[in-house]
């Protein structure tokens, strides 16, 4: 049975029009919270945002935010305080897609431009560095506040390809980790955490991967956004209280060290791939289904 934690708390959700945003906005809904759905496709989230009220009896609030720019996302923090009157929960799911989009994922560094690792970064990174400059103020003046960011499973365990993808995300891993420090010393109440997924399914960039990537991803494995909304969830209620440890080689797919359970503290890194997501459902009492995209 689902916690009634969440019931009336504000979760300020940004990347809401698609994937991993979109599943989290709705399974946050359905557990009571009012949810600010920020993406950067307003008539896509004004359409969310009407099904949610019609389903949820919830008061979701779409807002168009592009996380790339100052202004942005300091008006939709003041504009969710200005509607509910408190933030109580953050998560950055805003990503840049570009390098999938255009095949430049695969290239080593000294074939990408400037321009485009800048492009990306603006997004990936500096997104969360607005989202917690803007937001903090509030959740310090509350007392109280969670937050997380958005990391990959190839930051955590490494990986010989996504050179313009990879170092923002071992960034925002130390932009939690840093400030959950700062809120400890300080007192502020913040909590703030990443999340590392693997693969998590979206037509979206599964339709631009070839057929060797598709592959390699369904050898490795695949999860469903709604395991990540799951997850992000109990994180949320603290009804998550371990998360699991391992290594892993994703070039080889190789397990080096099969892991275990670790209680989750305050700024940790947690992986939410098809190799963990069993593991963080049975700690909960919950079981697995296995995911495979359809013909594979």
């Amino acid at each position: 049975m689902e916690s009634d934690s969440l019931r009336g708390k504000v979760a300020f959700v940004t990347g809401a029009s698609d994937g991993m945003g979109k599943a989290t906005s709705f399974y946050l809904s359905s557990l009571g919270a009012n949810v600010v759905l920020a993406a950067r496709r307003l008539e896509i989230v004004g359409s969310f945002a009407d099904e949610i009220r019609d389903h949820f009896g919830t008061n979701p609030l779409p807002l168009k935010v592009d996380v790339s720019q100052d202004g942005d996302v300091e008006r939709a923090i003041a504009g969710a305080t200005g509607r509910f009157g408190r933030v109580d929960l953050i998560v950055n799911f805003a990503g840049n897609p570009i390098g999938y989009a255009s095949g430049d994922r695969r290239k080593p560094i000294y074939e990408l431009s400037v321009a485009h690792m800048k492009e990306i970064a603006e997004v990936d990174h500096f997104g969360s560095v607005r989202v917690l400059k803007y937001a903090l103020p509030q959740m310090i003046k509350q007392g109280t506040g969670m937050i997380v960011l958005i990391s990959a499973i190839t930051s955590v365990y490494g990986y010989s390809e996504d050179v313009d993808y990879i170092p923002y995300k071992r960034a925002n891993e130390g932009l939690a980790t840093s400030t959950a420090l700062r809120s400890e010393r300080d007192g502020w109440g913040v909590r703030l955490y990443t999340l590392a997924p693997g693969d998590v399914f979206n037509p979206s960039t599964w339709n631009v991967y070839s057929e060797e990537e598709r592959r390699e991803s369904v050898k490795y494995g695949v999860i469903e956004s709604l395991s990540v909304a799951k997850i992000v969830s109990w994180l949320f209620s603290g009804r998550l209280k371990e998360r699991y440890e391992m290594r892993m080689n994703i070039d080889t797919g190789e397990v080096i060290d099969e892991g275990r359970y670790v209680p989750i503290s305050n700024g940790d890194v947690i992986v939410v791939d098809a190799k963990t997501v069993p593991k963080l459902l049975e700690s909960v009492g919950e079981s697995y289904r296995v995911f495979v995209p359809e013909g594979y």
